[in-house]
């Protein structure tokens, strides 16, 4: 496989499926957030995105790994925390809903989890690997550099992209830090100085192993292990404050954060100064019966501001953290002049490459967006073939619209079942396509695609699927059965056909896409399929009345919104988001690290899919709402 960049750092080893688990923690997240808590559970268990050699990597493996015992500060979190699996343990009594968290809201305890994993779990594995690297450098094993790559993947993650600083996107402690450095007035090139510090100390260590020079690696330990922890400081300065803007009761995910945050500190603070920690446990609470943080944050900031003061008693870089803006606090909390953080890292330089002097660039005016224009173009039976070239023949898939068309015109359920299981128009050759298959076939098809995940764990517990897990992967055909068999409506059936159906098999097709471009392929014939099958036959480009799939769907909700008959923004958003896919998928076979980026399209392509759901169901509510009236 090819070895991939994370944030600017070249990794000697490939590590890219350590740096796949923070996809897990993207699923989990979303799990938490629809309640789906024992999915959740399980993917923290078990794990699901990353593997070696053929076994799944979890986060509860990292948690409770006896190789920690190796860290100098482990004792301390340990002793500190109730135990080797204090992280493990807090993580599954937020799952289950235990003490401290049993009146936690939904919010609370997914910010407990998905911010536990990364201010606990993440950051003592990293700090577990490349102490392994440190105290296995000058022996014979050559996988000690791999053990620096692995510090350096759950450090930085691969939501980060390659690109030096990273995106926006990241969720682990790089993604933690520069998410911050904003509310320190300390960011520098879009990244925070502590990431910037530890990316070249990485890269020194990675140098370091492979020359075999332990010295100089003990040097970029010596940088990395106090400058991990900065941002997990500056988390609970930054919720120290926003805690001072919640009431009594408040149900704000923030005071999971917090309380996390203050978790993270609260042992390395102990060590330097019992009181000062005393502070952080007695302000940081998750579900205060009185106002959060009844001290104020000032009384957070001086606590900071004392364990600082005890010098190498509180190893955690304090020139990194720099000053909070929050202007009800002294936002320093060194206690002394300190050196400022260094300039920002520059990336590495290509052999060849000629050295220019820095400039600072001047303002940027960004000018007003105009409003976008469309052309008009026909397309009797295929996508605007000028705006989007298919490589492959999806006319098969396109006819699923036909089918759509005439379960919604069938004379009697029996008619419409018949198209619905076993197919009409959408026959070639050995090749059928049927709209049931999309959802019978989802278990093993679909076990992959997070979004399938999400909608069969948030529906599980529905009444019409009898909350039985045998029956929620095929909740899409659930729906549309009973509307066949139970109230007998045609129209229904079609509708739902179309919103559960084929909008999930839309996206298993793009999910496919990404993992075939993972394995190196060209994956443009899965988008090809995907948009074949969203806009569908007999559909005439800009057109409110034409066509039966899911482009119908999104110009549909553009009418009754009121907006003029054009090719709806969905739509043209679609388009162009799928032009950029393929513009990547066509060079997976050559460039797999393409994934990222298409990862990141395909994101954003769920994202619109999304709108028409919503604009319908707003305007079915608002139609409800006044027939009762």
């Amino acid at each position: 496989e090819t070895i991939v960049d994370l944030a600017g750092y070249t990794p000697a080893t490939n590590v890219k499926q350590w740096s796949y688990l923070d996809r897990d923690l993207s699923l989990i997240k979303a799990f938490m957030n629809t309640r789906a808590f024992e999915a959740a559970h399980n993917y923290y268990t078990y794990g699901h995105s990353a593997s070696i050699g053929g076994n799944l990597i979890s986060f509860k493996q990292l948690a409770t790994s006896s190789n920690r015992h190796q860290i100098p500060q482990f004792e301390d979190f340990s002793n500190a925390l109730g135990g080797d699996d204090y992280a493990d343990q807090l993580i599954l009594a937020a799952f289950d809903r235990k003490a401290p968290f049993d009146n936690a809201s939904t919010d609370q305890l997914t910010s407990v989890v998905v911010d536990g994993i990364t201010a606990l779990v993440t950051y003592m594995a990293a700090m577990e690997y490349f102490r392994r690297a440190s105290l296995e450098c000058g022996g014979e094993d050559e996988g000690v550099v791999n053990l620096w790559d692995i510090g350096a993947a759950l450090f930085i993650g691969s939501n980060e992209g390659p690109e030096h600083t990273g995106s926006d996107r990241g969720n682990f402690l790089y993604g933690l830090a520069k998410a911050l450095c904003d509310s320190f007035d300390n960011c520098l090139l879009d990244d925070a100085p502590v990431n910037q510090a530890i990316i070249q100390a990485l890269r020194d260590g990675r140098d370091a192993l492979v020359d075999n020079d332990c010295l100089a690696l003990e040097g970029s330990t010596n940088i990395i292990m106090p400058a991990l922890p900065v941002s997990l400081v500056q988390c609970t300065l930054q919720y120290a404050t926003v805690y001072d803007k919640l009431t009594a009761g408040s149900q704000d995910g923030a005071l999971g954060t917090g309380y996390i945050c203050g978790k993270s500190t609260f042992p390395l603070l102990y060590q330097a100064d019992p009181d000062a920690a005393e502070v952080i446990d007695e302000n940081m609470e998750i579900t205060p019966a009185t106002k959060p943080i009844p001290d104020g944050p000032q009384a957070v900031f001086d606590a900071f501001r004392e364990a600082f003061g005890k010098g190498r008693e509180f190893p955690v870089t304090c020139a990194f953290v720099g000053t909070h803006n929050y202007v009800a606090v002294n936002g320093n909390v060194c206690p002394d002049l300190v050196l400022p953080p260094p300039t920002p890292t520059p990336p590495p330089v290509v052999a060849g490459t000629p050295t220019l002097p820095p400039v600072t660039p001047a303002p940027v005016v960004i000018p007003p967006t105009a409003s976008p224009t469309y052309e008009p173009m026909n397309f009797p039976t295929h996508a605007p073939k000028e705006r989007y070239e298919f490589t492959t023949d999806v006319d098969t898939i396109m006819h699923i619209a036909l089918d759509v068309r005439d379960m919604a015109n069938a004379e009697d359920m029996d008619e419409l079942l018949s198209i619905y299981t076993q197919g009409k128009n959408s026959k070639e050759g050995t090749t059928t396509y049927t709209i049931e298959g999309f959802s019978t076939n989802a278990a093993d098809t679909m076990k992959q695609n997070r979004i399938f995940s999400i909608f069969r764990y948030a529906l599980a517990d529905e009444e019409i699927f009898g909350g039985s897990e045998a029956v929620d992967t095929t909740y899409a055909d659930v729906v549309v059965k009973n509307a066949i068999e139970v109230t007998a409506d045609a129209a229904l059936a079609a509708e739902a056909a179309i919103v559960l159906d084929v909008w999930m098999q839309v996206s298993h097709y793009l999910d496919e896409a990404v993992r075939g471009c993972e394995r190196g392929e060209d994956s443009t014939p899965q988008l090809d399929l995907a948009l074949g099958l969203w806009v569908g036959s007999d559909q005439n480009e800009g057109e409110f009345d034409s066509g039966h799939l899911l482009y119908n769907v999104a110009q549909t909700a553009s009418k009754r919104f009121g907006h003029p008959e054009r090719e709806c923004d969905v739509n043209a958003e679609l388009i162009d988001l799928f032009n950029e896919a393929k513009d990547l998928t066509e060079e997976c076979a050559t460039n797999s690290q393409n994934s990222i980026f298409l990862r990141d399209v395909i994101a954003r392509t769920y994202s619109q899919m999304a709108v028409p759901l919503l604009q319908n169901l707003i305007y079915y509510i608002i139609t409800a709402d006044d027939a009762v009236s």
